[in-house]
């Protein structure tokens, strides 16, 4: 059984909360309650935690690079939505508030640039190190590139030989 997560708190005087960086993403439809929504992973799977929001969280992080404050991205989002001919409804859902609840849980999940992230890449690497077998993956990534380092030292060495030949 998977152990419930506390919900992370947004705090405006942490530096990536105030200017939040969103990591690489990768966004999925998904629906909770039979009520569309966004699914956010971790493109590179540092994180194996998935943030669940509101499909109109699309306008919202484009914004999320470091340069812009909570409120920026607020007004941004909304501009892009309206330009997008989004409901006015849905408008309404563009609020400082909501948007710090979804800052905190993107950090929470460790899909913002930050401590919780930095933490989660650090265990991640101590668990690689500590293991005798690489997983077959970057195992063969590794062998490709020594044998073709070794085929491009070969090749050079063919070719200075010939211009020996030719020369001599």
């Amino acid at each position: 059984m998977a152990s419930e997560q506390p919900t992370p708190e947004f705090d405006a005087s942490l530096p990536h909360h105030a200017r939040p960086k969103l990591r690489p993403v990768q966004g999925f439809p998904a629906k909770a309650n039979e009520q569309p929504v966004l699914g956010l992973r971790d493109a590179q799977q540092v994180s194996e935690r998935v943030v669940f929001t509101g499909p109109m969280a699309q306008f919202l992080l484009p914004s999320m690079d470091g340069g812009h404050t909570v409120e920026e991205i607020v007004r941004a989002g909304s501009t892009r939505a309206t330009e997008a001919g989004a409901p006015q409804e849905a408008l309404a859902g563009f609020t400082l508030d909501a948007t710090q609840k979804l800052i905190a849980q993107l950090d929470g999940a460790g899909l913002l640039e930050g401590p919780t992230f930095e933490a989660m890449l650090a265990a991640l690497r101590e668990q690689f190190d500590a293991s005798d077998v690489l997983p077959p993956g970057p195992t063969a990534d590794f062998a490709d590139a020594i044998v073709n380092a070794e085929k491009k030292q070969q090749e050079a060495r063919d070719a200075t030989d010939d211009e020996k030949e030719t020369l001599g």
